[in-house]
């Protein structure tokens, strides 16, 4: 299954397949209601070799930003102009979040991300996370 998307141009099947695999974005009511959908910038401290070499690309750092959806949580990921999205199914996710870093896994992805700047990792975020994907599994139980 590929989760790792090139965003820049978007098309319709990358659209479907990601709304497929982590639901449609919420739209502005049920976010606001939430709190909100997006994380803070985070840096990356860890990350795979295939999207490390994208990285390696540019001479600038990458900002990274989750968006939660209904089914998952989409990393956005911009290097120079191009954007890409990485999609992290609940069902695939392990999240865990210690000394200020977050700590994503969903097969063979690794991720590890330190907030932007040295501020603190927001915990309330975290736990929306963990709230949804607990919500999604006790629906399929």
């Amino acid at each position: 299954m590929e989760l790792f998307y090139r965003y820049s141009y978007r098309t319709k099947e990358t659209e479907e397949t990601l709304n497929t695999l982590l639901g449609k974005p919420y739209g502005l009511v049920r976010s606001l209601k939430m709190g909100g959908t997006g994380s803070q910038r985070f840096d990356v401290v860890e990350i795979n070799k295939e999207i490390a070499d994208i990285i390696a690309s540019s001479s600038n750092p990458p900002y990274i930003n989750l968006e939660m959806r209904p089914k998952g949580l989409m990393l956005h990921l911009k290097v120079r102009l191009d954007n890409w999205v990485l999609a992290l199914p609940y069902h695939l996710l392990s999240l865990y979040s210690s000394d200020n870093q977050l700590r994503l896994f969903a097969e063979q992805w690794k991720i590890i991300l330190i907030p932007h700047g040295g501020q603190p990792l927001k915990i309330k975020f975290v736990r929306r996370i963990l709230e949804q994907k607990e919500a999604l599994r006790s629906d399929f139980n």
